[in-house]
């Protein structure tokens, strides 16, 4: 085993530590203390995974165009955990709700930049995105317009109590739209990046970037299933699409090299 594999193995193996530690760190603080500083220190461990990959992401990655949209990227992971992160360290219904808005900034964005990723991928330096791709931003910006000022309107999430609060909505046409919007550009992106990732002078696609796609379907059934161990271990789906994201992107940046 080189020195590089091995560097590489233990790299995965710290990782896999620190993952297992904040799963273990919210169970325990559900079953056997209730301290918040458990919740900071879990998040403080994935602002870190997250923090390091994005540093991985430029060090590693030489392809110009690829780099900045990847960067982008795993920037808006992090805003995304550290939202999500604010948004349970307080107790203001309002601003607790503005951050939930919020959510839906990296969330529109991870998929469309992922477009551009996936159009990106295996290029060569002199590479420039199709002139079509500028058109995602308007749906997307239109769409997080739509969601910031769902107060204005509840097109997105209405108030049967009438309590602005996302500990009690309901989902409205809006939200459907931007749903939709993020998944059609996410499987678009997707089905890209496993095109780009073909064994060279073979039609058979690699396997590799399918494993963390097919875990993700899972983890959404049983999210949405509420599984027991499930919603104890990987309850926080902000975190659990995150790392399912990140994996999907290193298996097919990987596989395109």
């Amino acid at each position: 085993m080189s020195k590089t594999t091995k560097r590489s193995l233990l790299y995965a193996l710290g990782l896999l530590g620190l993952i297992a530690f904040a799963m273990w760190l919210r169970y325990a603080s559900r079953y056997y203390f209730h301290s918040p500083a458990a919740g900071y220190l879990r998040s403080a461990i994935y602002l870190f995974l997250f923090g390091v990959w994005c540093y991985s992401l430029w060090a590693r990655i030489v392809q110009v165009q690829v780099r900045h949209y990847m960067l982008a990227i795993s920037a808006l992971m992090v805003l995304w955990i550290l939202l999500r992160s604010i948004k349970f360290s307080i107790d203001n219904t309002d601003v607790e709700r503005l951050l939930w808005y919020f959510y839906y900034f990296p969330m529109l964005f991870i998929p469309m930049l992922s477009v551009f990723v996936s159009q990106s991928l295996g290029k060569g330096e002199d590479f420039r995105l199709p002139r079509w791709t500028k058109l995602l931003y308007l749906p997307t910006l239109l769409l997080l317009l739509l969601v910031l000022t769902n107060d204005l309107h509840q097109q997105v999430f209405s108030f049967p109590s009438g309590i602005l609060s996302d500990q009690e909505y309901r989902y409205e046409v809006g939200f459907f739209f931007v749903l939709g919007w993020e998944a059609l550009c996410a499987g678009f992106a997707f089905l890209s990046m496993v095109k780009n990732c073909r064994i060279p002078h073979s039609r058979r696609i690699r396997w590799l970037p399918l494993v963390p796609f097919a875990l993700s379907l899972a983890y959404a059934y049983m999210y949405a299933k509420n599984v027991y161990w499930v919603w104890v271990l990987a309850g926080d789906i902000t975190v659990s699409q995150c790392l399912i994201f990140a994996s999907i992107f290193e298996c097919c940046i990987h596989k395109a090299d």
